[in-house]
């Protein structure tokens, strides 16, 4: 965590600074699951939040936003019970799924994976 706190502040330009905040995110992620601070829980929502505002859509970064943005959303709901995080950690990733196909054609599954899930879930609402 202090080696991506020390990366972050030295950061020259926006999409350093957007990539620094997103390592910081999860490296705190890492540590709230391991030790379980909620402060850290409650900051790296904040910089996941502001990763995914800066991240363009159909982007192959949008994806690992989205989902290091839902991932935190899941631990700050582990620590405050509240349905509502939970409620937008579902909506994010249902955009995700519905929208936000990755610009890579192949996405980010392992080749030929892509197609099986496709036709795995043909059909599904």
């Amino acid at each position: 965590v202090d080696h991506c706190e020390r990366a972050a502040d030295r950061c020259f330009t926006a999409t350093q600074r957007v990539v620094a905040y997103g390592h910081l995110g999860v490296a705190l992620l890492r540590r709230a699951d391991r030790v379980g601070p909620a402060e850290d829980v409650g900051r790296a929502v904040g910089l996941l939040d502001t990763v995914y505002a800066l991240t363009p859509p159909r982007t192959p970064e949008r994806l690992d936003a989205v989902t290091n943005l839902a991932w935190a959303l899941e631990l700050r709901h582990r620590v405050d019970r509240h349905p509502a995080v939970l409620d937008r950690a579902a909506e994010l990733l249902r955009r995700v799924v519905e929208r936000e196909e990755p610009a890579d054609p192949d996405g980010p599954w392992p080749s030929g994976t892509r197609n099986a899930a496709t036709s795995a879930t043909a059909g599904w609402p």
